[in-house]
């Protein structure tokens, strides 16, 4: 388990410990960058590319005027220029509606604040217009200049960039209107990919000269590994448009952009199209809500003793000389994502609020824990380390029922018994089925091999 990854985490907890954030700051974040995993949001001082002195005196040189830069901009796209695609390209009556609601609906784009919007070149140019399962759609196209604003990260400025929408019907209320726009921050695969319809159920990708796959859901395996059955897209007239199965929950789509198709056990990013639901664009629209699933337990549980510098991170220490690396809570999802436990593209995941340091009798310590991914029952999950605190092994114990008289019950490999927990309560175990029950009032224990948990 890397000391590094644990003095990281909790050198940002400290550092952010005192931050007083300002009303509807985590709604306007999560809104406008839930495609990226940080924002810089750094305000320039000054204008360094207004004017370059030159060596001789009074020469300057400055940018080019207005209508030069709209001249080389816009000719850097050529699908600017492409004839509108789809079945519906020749509906001119369409087209218009749809070049209006896009001119319409950027005023309450949750991009709007970003000022991606505030220069915009020419004018708008449906590149793709047709039939879908959710109704007539449109993708439109516009060039624009993206200045420097507070919205943007700091190298996200003074460049040019082709500004993707869709055009959709709104199932809320039957209107056709923008119900998404995509530009490219750093670091981002192209933008124009869109989940919308009724239920988000409809997936369209605009053609990005990469071969696209699609997965309906994740499929999580007997041990807890989670793999994915990726079918690929046809794209026609330059977009590709799938439908999420009715069986299956809009929420779990995911869309890659590969130059082969991915292996079932792939969880690397690598080409994640992320796709933000229509449902969640507007700006007074709403936002998804994930369940705390998790164990409710106080951090401070008795018999919990307060991992040096954790700042919160409680580990309960039971069995004999139990190894604790660093900060074992927040180091178990890094753990998971890198051995295939956890899905690809997930909106939230979080660990549980203690955690479990169980010496076991061959030497090695079985870190038990739990952690959950969007709304779906919290995990339980034991990582076995060696007594330099490097990991040897990850278990899987299966979901966790918060109701259950004995919530925390994982089978340790090769016969080193069983770690179980149940806040607030008295354990007992039996060594054999007609043995003894023995046991006391400790909330966590290590049972030996032979043992079982009551």
């Amino acid at each position: 388990m890397s000391m590094d990854t644990d003095r990281l985490g909790l050198a940002m907890r400290e550092a952010t410990d005192d931050l007083d954030l300002e009303p509807g700051f985590t709604d306007r974040v999560v809104r406008g960058g839930r495609r990226r995993t940080t924002h810089r949001r750094i305000r320039l001082v000054a204008a360094a590319t207004a004017m370059v002195a030159l060596a001789g005196v009074g020469a300057v040189t400055t940018l080019p005027d207005r209508a030069a830069n709209q001249v080389a901009g816009q000719s850097s796209d050529q699908r600017l220029a492409r004839p509108t695609g789809g079945d519906l390209a020749e509906d001119q009556q369409f087209l218009d509606q749809a070049t209006k609601a896009w001119k319409e609906g950027v005023h309450n784009s949750h991009n709007a604040e970003r000022g991606i919007f505030d220069d915009l070149r020419g004018e708008p140019h449906v590149y793709w217009a047709g039939t879908t399962p959710a109704g007539p759609a449109a993708v439109v196209l516009q060039r624009a200049f993206l200045h420097p604003s507070a919205g943007l990260a700091e190298d996200e400025g003074n460049q040019w960039q082709t500004l993707v929408g869709l055009v959709a019907v709104d199932p809320d209320d039957g209107k056709l209107k923008l119900v998404g726009d995509q530009y490219q921050a750093n670091g981002d695969p192209a933008p124009g990919h869109f989940q919308f319809g009724p239920g988000n159920r409809t997936v369209l990708v605009v053609d990005r000269d990469s071969p696209l796959y699609f997965s309906a859901k994740p499929l999580f395996q007997p041990d807890g590994k989670v793999v994915r059955d990726w079918q690929p897209m046809t794209v026609t007239d330059g977009v590709a448009v799938t439908q999420v199965p009715e069986d299956t929950a809009s929420s779990g789509v995911r869309v890659l952009a590969r130059a082969t198709r991915p292996a079932p056990g792939d969880m690397s990013p690598d080409g994640l199209l992320q796709l933000d639901p229509a449902s969640d664009y507007p700006a007074g629209g709403s936002l998804p809500t994930f369940d705390n699933r998790r164990l409710p337990w106080p951090v401070t549980a008795a018999g919990a003793t307060p991992s040096p510098g954790a700042g919160g991170d409680r580990v309960i220490r039971v069995g004999a000389n139990p190894t604790v690396p660093g900060d074992v809570i927040n180091s178990l999802g890094p753990l998971l994502t890198g051995r295939g436990f956890v899905d690809l593209g997930i909106r939230f995941a979080a660990p549980g609020s203690w955690s479990v340091a169980a010496g076991l009798p061959d030497g090695r310590t079985a870190l038990v824990g739990e952690y959950q991914q969007e709304n779906n029952a919290s995990k339980l999950y034991a990582v076995l380390v060696d007594r330099a605190g490097q990991v040897q092994d990850v278990r899987y114990g299966g979901p966790i029922d918060p109701a259950a008289p004995l919530p925390v019950a994982i089978r340790m490999p090769d016969g080193q018994g069983w770690v179980v927990a149940a806040h607030g309560t008295h354990l007992r175990y039996r060594s054999a089925p007609d043995g003894r029950s023995v046991g006391g009032a400790a909330r966590v224990r290590t049972v030996p091999r032979a043992g079982n948990p009551r």
